[in-house]
């Protein structure tokens, strides 16, 4: 057994079946999930989930009349989830259920906050797993009365700057180019956890995908953190939010409270899955993080990619 924390937020304990249970999760989590989270054999915290793993090689024989069939969209984009759009749940009792990916051949077993994984290979287990992963975070985190942004965010000197926009007004642009600059540690791309606090608001990092731009293309490039940021360059510990950045590449109506409050991906989004069963959100104070942190507008164009490397440092500098 292992445990897995993430900030010292969450912990979960991780059991195996077998060394090639433990193998596969290794596996996963040098090339997906560290340095965001971190791994020890012992743990002075009480664990929050215990996710047991089984690899099963052959196909789950399961009489599925009974279940309910659930589907899941992206909450971005309202298209289907590629590998996991549908899938059946059985309903066990108020405090536990089984969920079964007919894509991935992946049974999830839940009794109140043990989960057992039974998968039938490592593309599959890597996939569901960090699913699971996410879901079981975004529900803590919204248990402490914390939120998603759908934003990038960097630190610098202890302090964590994000950057938020609608699609195409360069939030992972802003972010590439603010770790050029010295002393700036990556946080996160794309999905911000935040949890409110005494001293303000936390921001949190996320293990999420880059996706780069392809030069001359539409289509986007997807790389692990790891692939393009130093892990020395990868911020560790929970920073309290400075600064919020409104990237602008066209003319916007919208106000910096309408603009944030839009890219608000939880607890306020309907969609997103919550087939666990263990969502309990308190409400964000969305109203308490405008008054309290300050926003600031820059324009920018792929032209100059230099100014708006400078307009960051500027507003950085500004503490």
């Amino acid at each position: 057994m292992l445990y897995l924390n993430y900030y010292n937020e969450v912990t979960f304990l991780i059991a195996f079946h077998s060394p090639t249970e433990e193998k596969a999760f290794l596996d996963l989590y040098k090339t997906n999930l560290s340095p965001f989270l971190s791994i020890s054999e012992y743990s002075n915290e009480a664990f929050n989930y215990k996710i047991s793993l089984c690899q099963n090689t052959s196909d789950i024989k399961i009489d599925f009349s009974d279940w309910s069939e659930i589907i899941f969209f992206n909450p971005l984009t309202d298209n289907p989830i590629e590998d996991f759009s549908s899938g059946f749940v059985n309903y066990i009792s108020e405090t536990a259920r089984e969920i079964y990916n007919p894509i991935s051949g992946t049974l999830f077993s839940i009794t109140k906050n043990t989960i057992e994984v039974l998968y039938r290979d490592n593309n599959s287990f890597a996939k569901d797993f960090q699913r699971l992963l996410k879901q079981l975070l975004v529900t803590e985190i919204e248990r402490q009365g914390g939120a998603i942004l759908h934003a990038s965010a960097v630190s610098f000197e202890d302090y964590g700057f994000c950057f938020i926009g609608e699609k195409g007004q360069g939030k992972t642009t802003s972010l590439l180019q603010s770790l050029q600059i010295a002393g700036v540690s990556y946080l996160t791309n794309d999905r911000l956890p935040i949890i409110p606090s005494g001293e303000g608001f936390k921001a949190l990092g996320w293990f999420e995908e880059i996706r780069l731009v392809i030069p001359g293309s539409t289509k986007k490039e997807v790389v692990r953190v790891t692939e393009y940021v130093p892990p020395s360059q990868v911020q560790k510990k929970p920073v309290y939010l400075k600064k919020i950045i409104l990237p602008t590449r066209t003319q916007r109506k919208s106000s910096p409270a309408e603009i944030v409050a839009s890219q608000m991906l939880s607890p306020v989004d309907p969609q997103r899955p919550k087939w666990l069963g263990f969502s309990a959100p308190k409400l964000f104070p969305l109203a308490s993080l405008l008054e309290s942190i300050s926003t600031v507008r820059i324009d920018w164009s792929y032209s100059d990619l230099d100014a708006l490397t400078q307009q960051i440092e500027r507003v950085m500098s500004d503490i």
